[in-house]
């Protein structure tokens, strides 16, 4: 995964548009909690973007409820999922490696 641009580095009307991506999946989430795909793109935002303790939350739920009901989602959703944790992971070598 190729990391974004630093917040701190972001003009004005890119954090206002990142802030909108973020209200967005957060909205999904809240009308359906178990949205699996809403939950891990939204720790992938934050991974894209060096939030790495914001995105723990959202990956931990993501991973609870793939192992809770692995047949209820198809493969593009675990893919997801999986690849955020390999990314996260990676991104925790990097940074304490």
């Amino acid at each position: 995964m190729k990391a974004a641009a630093p917040l701190d580095s972001l003009s004005l009307a890119e954090l206002e548009l990142l802030a909108e991506i973020e209200d967005s999946l957060i909205a999904a989430i809240q009308r359906d909690s178990s949205d699996v795909g809403a939950i891990a793109e939204l720790a992938h935002l934050y991974m894209l973007h060096g939030a790495y303790d914001a995105a723990v939350g959202p990956l931990a739920r993501a991973l609870e409820l793939m192992a809770a009901r692995p047949a209820r989602y198809g493969r593009y959703s675990s893919g997801n999922v999986c690849f955020s944790v390999t990314s996260f992971g990676k991104s925790l070598n990097t940074m304490y490696g």
